[in-house]
């Protein structure tokens, strides 16, 4: 049994071993939370799109001309379809946004679930309406403006900014972006 002095670490072989192992699986079950909570929302939102499938796929023109031109290229009932898979992704990416803050899944996937449940959540998201794509589009910014606030926050840079050239927007000095 050897033991490693390099940065004070007197664990056994076995135990850093384990600990490796323990990171490698961890890195694994980071998809899992928001994938979980995308296909939770996603079968509430299924359930209000199927019990108001007739009634909110009706109307005429709504003034937003790329959504009727979308609506009018789709059947009504695969755009309100598409509607509810965009915003079910939209929490689960928000979830996963507000895990990288320390916020437990357990405690913002119940969160996430409960707001696709809500009514005003529900009938809006399964509604034939333009406000749909902005209300996932602003679902989507939140999550991505959280996830780099959490990067700057966490004093790190991935890889893919450092080699875009963006190292200065995630960065607040460049002691924090080596390896």
């Amino acid at each position: 049994m050897s033991t490693s002095t390099t940065l004070g670490d007197t664990r056994p072989e076995w135990a850093q071993r384990q600990e490796r192992e323990r990171r490698h699986r961890r890195a694994k079950s980071r998809l899992r939370l928001p994938f979980a909570v995308a296909a939770a929302c996603q079968a509430v939102l299924l359930l209000w799109w199927a019990a108001g499938y007739p009634a909110f796929t009706g109307g005429g023109p709504t003034g937003a001309p790329l959504y009727d031109a979308a609506v009018r290229a789709l059947h009504p009932g695969g755009v309100t379809l598409a509607q509810t898979a965009a915003v079910a992704f939209a929490l689960g990416h928000l979830v996963a946004a507000l895990a990288r803050f320390g916020v437990r899944g357990r405690w913002s996937g119940p969160v996430a679930l409960a707001l696709a449940a809500l009514p005003p959540t529900g009938s809006l998201v399964v509604s034939l309406s333009p406000e749909v794509p902005f209300t996932a589009g602003a679902l989507l910014l939140t999550a991505a403006g959280l996830r780099l606030l959490a990067r700057r926050a966490g004093g790190r840079c991935t890889g893919a900014a450092r080699r875009s050239g963006w190292t200065w927007r995630c960065c607040s000095r460049p002691s924090c972006c080596s390896p």
